[in-house]
């Protein structure tokens, strides 16, 4: 008999793998509501903002007809229908793109809806996608991306409450409708160094990650966790010969580890002969960032803290 985890783990697992990028039941209103915003806004050409302030020329990124509603909805249905479905979405994203980052609050429509607020569009978009895809609406302003990969919401909770900057935008990167890998792992890491140095964790002010990496590496003994009393305990019942990691130190080491694999995640960084045209897949990067979730974790809530020698001398 399966456990109440083992469980859990399967019945998620399968619900993961029926998702849809645009599940078909909700095909015809999602694409009503492109449509909406690009054939019936009356107080705003959509096309031309979208494309002055996204730097990009829609016929090329998109290869739809924007001059004729009837050829375009019928391009999409078409897309969805018979194809990926991959135009549909790229012009999901940029419609809650628009939507969220340009768009007048309030717009005024050539549709029986009349004038409709933006927030109840994206509401509506949610609400679409909340029933079988693996997408929903980002709510960031001025995020790169209109739609993130949803991804186990026990994890995001956790990059929710720390509130960093930095992990928010790896985490839009990484999870985006178009991931930018290589950004997103240098957001990553430059979430570790924040956390790291406002709580004290480095005193270093440049090359912070790296100096820290080090220092961990050099000197572990100075590194412990929340179980540092129970870790004590255990070097004393196991008899931890002294030429031997104790507890606490190979806890130091662990967290050192999981720095390093982010680091190492992205040969990229630097350009070489043997690196060639490397591209770094999403995955890897948004395995990084769940890592770097859990290190920023440890950091904040002070479950992983350095001894402060200099005080204790000083007494």
């Amino acid at each position: 008999m399966a456990s109440p985890l083992q469980e859990y783990e399967n019945n998620n697992r399968e619900r993961w793998k029926v998702m849809y990028d645009v599940p078909p039941w909700s095909v015809d209103s999602i694409i009503r509501h492109i449509t909406l915003i690009f054939f019936s806004v009356k107080n705003d050409n959509v096309v031309q903002t979208i494309q002055r302030r996204m730097r990009i020329m829609l016929p090329e990124y998109c290869p739809v007809n924007y001059h004729n509603e009837y050829i375009f909805l019928e391009s999409l249905e078409e897309n969805c229908s018979n194809g990926s479905g991959d135009i549909v979405l790229r012009l999901l994203d940029i419609t809650i793109k628009y939507i969220r980052d340009y768009a007048p609050n309030t717009l005024e429509t050539k549709s029986k809806l009349g004038d409709v607020y933006g927030g109840d569009l994206l509401d509506g978009i949610e609400n679409l996608l909340s029933n079988g895809s693996k997408w929903k609406v980002l709510r960031d302003r001025n995020s790169e991306s209109g739609l993130i990969e949803r991804v186990n919401p026990e994890i995001t909770k956790i990059a929710q409450n720390l509130d960093n900057d930095f992990l928010t935008k790896a985490w839009n990167q990484a999870f985006q409708c178009q991931p930018d890998p290589e950004n997103a792992v240098v957001s990553a890491q430059k979430a570790i160094e924040n956390i790291a140095s406002n709580l004290g964790l480095t005193k270093a002010t440049s090359k912070v990650y790296g100096t820290l990496l080090g220092d961990i590496k050099a000197n572990p003994h100075l590194y412990f966790s929340r179980a540092r009393d129970a870790y004590d305990l255990q070097n004393i019942i196991t008899k931890q010969p002294k030429d031997k990691l104790n507890v606490n130190e190979q806890f130091a080491n662990w967290f050192w580890s999981g720095m390093d694999l982010i680091q190492k995640t992205n040969p990229g960084r630097h350009p070489s002969k043997e690196v060639g045209e490397f591209s770094l897949s999403a995955e890897a990067a948004q395995q990084a960032v769940i890592i770097a979730t859990m290190i920023c974790w440890f950091i904040e809530s002070g479950s992983f803290f350095k001894d402060d020698v200099s005080k204790k001398q000083s007494k």
